[in-house]
């Protein structure tokens, strides 16, 4: 008489989760380092001696979109795993949805109202 036994964690659904929440941590960071760039025009000039701060602006958000994918795909392949629990699945496909919609949603309508 065998029984079958149920998983009782979805490690890849776990993992997209992680790989979600580092991407929150990566969207605050670019945040901050924003805060550094420059807003006016004399500004942007003396910006040619030092472009570190767009670089590392540019690596945080070029990182922070790239975990965001691996997230989500990780989270979709979590949730289509046959007798695996979906919980995980499911918070991490929303969360990045939030992520990958709504920050690039609020830099493109601040850029927008920036002109």
């Amino acid at each position: 008489m065998s029984r079958t036994v149920e998983p009782s964690t979805n490690p890849i659904a776990i993992a997209g989760l992680a790989f979600t929440g580092l991407t929150g941590a990566l969207y605050v960071t670019a945040y901050f380092v924003a805060g550094a760039l420059p807003t006016t025009a004399a500004e942007m000039e003396s910006l040619n001696a030092t472009p570190a701060v767009m670089t590392r602006f540019l690596v945080a958000l070029g990182s922070a979109v790239l975990l965001n994918l691996v997230g989500f795909s990780l989270s979709v392949t979590g949730a289509l795993l046959p007798r695996r629990p979906r919980v995980a699945a499911m918070l991490g496909i929303l969360l990045s949805g939030v992520l990958f919609i709504g920050i690039p949603g609020v830099i493109v309508l601040g850029l927008m109202g920036a002109k």
